[in-house]
């Protein structure tokens, strides 16, 4: 289908004299729909060859052979539906109707899953997906995991009795900040803080978001005394 017709080729018998002429029909038709237009759509076809004698002839014409062909559906691509990573916000696949196909669902969603997208040709009795044989598929658009970070943040410098407070952001989920002895640049003991006073010290501040299937888990550490 969508093809440039192919023109059928034939010799007369020596004892014949006319043209040959062709004609054609669906399989399956009634012979009185031959006709001398070349089908262009997808489907079964028989193709009748005879040559007509008509005036100045003594027959009329001659034996008929008749050829069976069949003009195949054209294939379309199946498009490839990319995948996309947590935002927070709904996401759709990127994917519109074309002239071939219509897209009939793409609704996506939130969180990571995946979600269906809906495809339907036009015009099945012509075309038909190169990798399918339903005229309406439905394909996979992916949300994956997001990545994640902690902002970093400054330390400071502290003297006994300051109330020590540190804050930070991160691209998902909340930041808790915790509170570790630094044992010669290693996290040590929690330090359980009351009212943000530390004895005199080193210490660690770690900052943390806990990850879920959404987005992953990140951190930022920060030494200071």
């Amino acid at each position: 289908y969508d093809q440039t017709a192919k023109t059928p080729y034939g010799d007369k018998n020596f004892s014949y004299v006319g043209d040959i002429v062709y004609e054609y029909k669906l399989k399956g038709a009634d012979d009185s729909t031959y006709t001398s237009v070349v089908p262009s759509l997808a489907g079964n076809y028989v193709l009748r060859a005879r040559i007509i004698g008509g005036d100045g002839y003594n027959w009329e014409s001659s034996e008929p052979k008749y050829y069976e062909f069949t003009i195949n559906k054209a294939e379309v691509a199946v498009p490839t539906i990319g995948e996309k990573s947590y935002t927070g916000t709904t996401l759709v696949a990127d994917i519109d109707s074309s002239d071939l196909y219509e897209v009939k669902e793409n609704l996506g969603g939130i969180d990571v899953n995946n979600y269906n997208v809906v495809l339907a040709l036009k015009d099945s009795a012509n075309y038909k997906w190169n990798k399918f044989d339903s005229s309406e598929i439905t394909l996979n658009f992916r949300i994956n995991q997001a990545d994640n970070s902690v902002a970093s943040f400054n330390a400071g410098s502290w003297i006994y009795g300051d109330a020590i407070s540190h804050s930070t952001t991160s691209n998902f989920g909340e930041v808790i900040i915790k509170y570790y002895e630094d044992q010669n640049g290693i996290k040590g003991d929690e330090v359980e803080v009351a009212d943000g006073i530390f004895n005199a010290g080193k210490y660690i501040a770690r900052a943390e978001v806990i990850g879920n299937d959404n987005y992953k888990g990140a951190y930022q550490e920060v030494h200071f005394e």
